[in-house]
């Protein structure tokens, strides 16, 4: 079976390029430290739209700056009522000191039936 010209192109690329940004969002959130080069992030796509997919999800990812929070709860009932099962648990984390006010997947519970307090791991 023959190479056709345009598979024969494919694959003596040594790249797939996709690119995402410049991002200002990202730039004001990271400053020096957000990724300023050319070089290529290397991935496992053999299709680019695939790899551009990839690339937008993980600047939009980038955009948003999240947090893993430990909140503790006075009282089980907050804790027993959390059925992940039903849906997936989210909370509002409202911070005035840190001008926080943002939903939140909640991650990790612990109940302690001892010290009657319920202890949430937020990530948001």
């Amino acid at each position: 079976m023959p190479a056709l010209p345009s598979r024969i192109g494919f694959i003596t690329q040594e790249f797939r390029i996709a690119t995402a940004g410049p991002n200002t969002a990202v730039e004001a959130l990271y400053g020096n430290a957000a990724r300023d080069t050319p070089d290529p992030l290397e991935s496992f796509f053999d299709d680019v739209d695939d790899a551009q997919a990839m690339a937008d999800e993980r600047l939009a990812l980038l955009e948003v700056q999240r947090s893993l929070v430990t909140a503790s709860i006075q009282g089980v009932d907050t804790g027993v009522a959390i059925d992940p099962s039903l849906s997936l648990p989210t909370v509002r984390i409202i911070d005035d000191e840190q001008d926080r006010n943002s939903p939140a997947l909640v991650v990790g519970l612990t109940i302690d039936m001892g010290k009657e307090t319920t202890t949430l791991e937020t990530w948001g």
